[in-house]
């Protein structure tokens, strides 16, 4: 998703919901444009929570100092390198309020990073510290979590939309899809039935959204989509 696409898909968040304030996420978006590409994401349980993920491909450091600017971060609780391939930002957003709730960087330590390794810097919005995770990076295989429960739901999935890489952490796990996915083939599977539309309007806002992502962070799940 370029730019442009971003701006029209935030205004058509706000036409179809004019009772959410988009226009700081929108500020926010614009301030950290740059070279790269986009993509919003959609939490499972209603819109009223969306999320904007940045990936870079410009300069860091001169991005990196418009982030801290715009979220009031200090420098230093920011990643000295990004990670090639993964998200530089993804930020979530209250749409009641109008106020992001928690931020998240992706990023290298060259010291401490080895081959399918990263790490990420969380930001919650009234806390002044982050805290700092490790991320495993690997091919998706069946089975990988030892739970069989879990490990039977995601080998479904993978079934209907191929796998091509997945991420652990200690709450949380993403898998990133071989294609991006349409809208309507991701939700035959079950575990999108957390993105079940409570309405109409939403389930017409939804239709045309290519999905490349499917993530658990500790709380709920979050549908990544390129447009």
């Amino acid at each position: 998703m370029n730019t442009k696409e971003r701006v029209e898909w935030l205004k058509a968040v706000r036409a179809c919901f004019p009772q959410y304030d988009t226009v700081p996420m929108a500020a926010a978006a614009a301030a950290l444009d740059g070279p790269g590409r986009w993509e919003v994401s959609v939490r499972g349980g209603g819109l009223h929570e969306i999320g904007l993920r940045f990936f870079g491909s410009g300069p860091y450091v001169p991005w990196r100092d418009a982030c801290a600017r715009t979220f009031s971060l200090g420098r230093a609780a920011l990643p000295s390198a990004p990670r090639a391939g993964s998200p530089w930002l993804t930020a979530a957003w209250d749409l009641r309020t109008g106020d992001w709730t928690t931020l998240r960087l992706t990023g290298a330590n060259a010291s401490k990073l080895g081959p399918g390794r990263a790490f990420a810097w969380d930001h919650k919005r009234g806390e002044n510290s982050s805290e700092k995770h490790a991320l495993d990076l690997r091919p998706f295989k069946p089975g990988v979590f030892k739970e069989p429960a879990l490990d039977r739901a995601l080998e479904d999935f993978s079934a209907l939309c191929p796998v091509g890489s997945m991420s652990i952490e200690e709450h949380g796990w993403s898998l990133r899809f071989a294609q991006p996915m349409r809208w309507p083939l991701f939700a035959r599977c079950d575990l999108a039935a957390a993105f079940t539309p409570d309405s109409s309007q939403l389930a017409l806002f939804l239709l045309d959204r290519r999905v490349t992502e499917l993530a658990f962070d500790g709380t709920a799940l979050w549908a990544h989509c390129a447009g």
